[in-house]
Order: C-alpha cells, then sequence, then structure tokens
C-alpha cells in the first residue's frame, strides 16, 4: 500500500481512488497546503520528479497510483521557491561563463555536432533565465522599467538578452558562424556579469 507524506509527515491517502499521481497532487495541493505553500519536490519511491515535465502530456502527472511504496512531497514558501531558483540561475551562470568562450572558438573555425549541442543548452539555459524573471515579476508584482542596475532598468537588459538570443537562433538558421562567434563573445559573454547583479537585485527586492 502506497505511504504518502508531505514534509516528512504521514498523511492519509484520501478515501476515494485516485487514479493517477497528478490527481494525487491536487488532493494534496487543495486539502494540505497553506496558501502560501506550493511543492518544491516530488519522490516517488525515494526518485525526485521533474516538476517542469510534470504535467506534460505522458509525464509524471500520468503515471499509476498503483505499485509506488512512499510519496513524498516537499513544500516551501514562494519566496523560499524564488530563493532556490535564483540560486540555481546564478550557479547555471558561473558554468555559462567557462564554456561560453569555447563555444565562440568551435563557431570561429568548423562547428561540429558537440559545439551546436553546447549552443543548444546555452540557448536553453538564458531562455530559463528570461522565463524566471517573468515569474518573479508576475509573482511578486515587481516593476522591472523601475528597477536599475548598471545604469539601465532592470526592463532593458530583459529586452536585451531577448533580442540577444532572437539573433542567435537566426544566425544558427542561416549557418552564419561568425556572427553566432561574435554574439557569444561581445553580447552574452558580457552579459553574464549583469544578469547576475540583474538576480540578485530581484531577490533582494522579494518581500
Amino acid at each position: 500500500m502506497t505511504r504518502l507524506y508531505v514534509d516528512q509527515q504521514e498523511i492519509p491517502l484520501p478515501a476515494i481512488a485516485l487514479d493517477s499521481l497528478g490527481a494525487l497532487v491536487q488532493h494534496v495541493e487543495n486539502e494540505a497546503l497553506g496558501p502560501q505553500s506550493l511543492i518544491r519536490r516530488i519522490l516517488v519511491d525515494g526518485a525526485p520528479l521533474d516538476l517542469e515535465e510534470f504535467c506534460r502530456p505522458a509525464g509524471p502527472a500520468a503515471m499509476s497510483m498503483s505499485g509506488h511504496g512512499t510519496i513524498e512531497i516537499i513544500t516551501g514558501t514562494t519566496f523560499e521557491i524564488a530563493r532556490d531558483a535564483v540560486r540555481e540561475a546564478l550557479a547555471y551562470l558561473d558554468r555559462a561563463e567557462l564554456i561560453t568562450p569555447s563555444i565562440a572558438r568551435s563557431f570561429e573555425l568548423t562547428p561540429g555536432p558537440e559545439a551546436f549541442a553546447q549552443l543548444s543548452q546555452l540557448l536553453d539555459g538564458f531562455r530559463w533565465i528570461a522565463m524566471l524573471v517573468d515569474r518573479l515579476t508576475s509573482l511578486f508584482r515587481m516593476e522591472l522599467g523601475r528597477m536599475r542596475v548598471e545604469g539601465k532598468s532592470i526592463q532593458e537588459h530583459h529586452d536585451g538578452l531577448a533580442e540577444v538570443l532572437r539573433q542567435l537562433v537566426s544566425a544558427q538558421e542561416h549557418e552564419d558562424f561568425a556572427f553566432i562567434a561574435d554574439l557569444l563573445e561581445f553580447e552574452i559573454l558580457p552579459f553574464i556579469p549583469v544578469w547576475r547583479r540583474v538576480l540578485q537585485t530581484l531577490m533582494a527586492s522579494t518581500p
């Protein structure tokens, strides 16, 4: 029989039968969480689930409830979750700063499959950071146009990053490898220390 834990405390399964993990999580959100609590992690038999994939078609939410020994749900406040996400984004920027010069050099020559894979991962990472800023803005009702970093509003930095990412995608589609190298070296790389300060400023502005 499956046992359910929320923040390390066992709680009884609902009397009604639930046909999927998604239905159970919905029940926990409705019945066991406070108004300021959100789910941070879900573990099934000790294995963590990818929350980004959770609600996608055929994702973990569609998993059957049968055959599992334990389901653990770990919650946090909106601030705690935002803080963790910003820390993850800052760690990503550290990694991006190390690898971006080598990706740029690869596109100065004849890029191979590994260079394209690294570029794709870099684009995904910066898109995620842009999306995180959007979420923080919505969640904490921030006015990015009024917050300034390095002489510009955070909204201007946000729009600038979106434009550089658009140019990178366009250059990749047109196989303009020299332009990709220039964008990485002269746009993305200088963006990184600025975006550290952007994220730190946003986090310091949360209630």
